[in-house]
């Protein structure tokens, strides 16, 4: 898929307003194919540390330090790793939340803000921004990536 159709896919995801950041990288972290302005400053150092929190010997250290979204450190709450096709990190910092699941070609990277995009007075849950996370997953892996 060229640029453009991933910059539209990921457009979509922030459709429902739960989510207010996406980026979508290779599996791998190394290549970055898409994303949200607001997410430019993600650099390379920083998906390797996902990388690392997905491994089982990284996950003891992810809950207990964290990972570090461009400038930002995020708590690990949960990460999901007994089933390769829904591996997922859940992290918080405050109200705010993102969440990392990885499909088979692709690792996807979310972020929900306090409230709801669309209608602001309405806070954004964490379960509501993972569920719409979880929808762009289900998609990404339709399509086969």
């Amino acid at each position: 898929m060229a640029r453009a159709g991933w910059d539209a896919v990921i457009d979509g995801a922030l459709g429902d307003g739960y989510l207010d950041k996406a980026a979508l990288f290779s599996a791998d972290g190394r290549s970055r194919w898409a994303y949200t302005t607001s997410f430019g400053n993600i650099d390379k150092v920083n998906m390797q540390e996902v990388i690392k929190a997905l491994s089982p010997t990284g996950r003891d250290k992810a809950l207990a330090n964290g990972i570090h979204i461009g400038d930002e450190r995020f708590v690990v709450t949960d990460i999901g790793t007994d089933d390769p096709k829904n591996t997922y990190i859940k992290m918080r910092k405050g109200k705010e939340g993102a969440f990392v699941i990885k499909t088979d070609q692709t690792m996807i990277l979310t972020h929900h803000p306090e409230n709801n995009v669309l209608q602001p007075s309405l806070p954004a849950t964490s379960q509501e921004a993972f569920n719409s996370s979880f929808k762009f997953a289900e998609y990404i892996k339709s399509t086969g990536y």
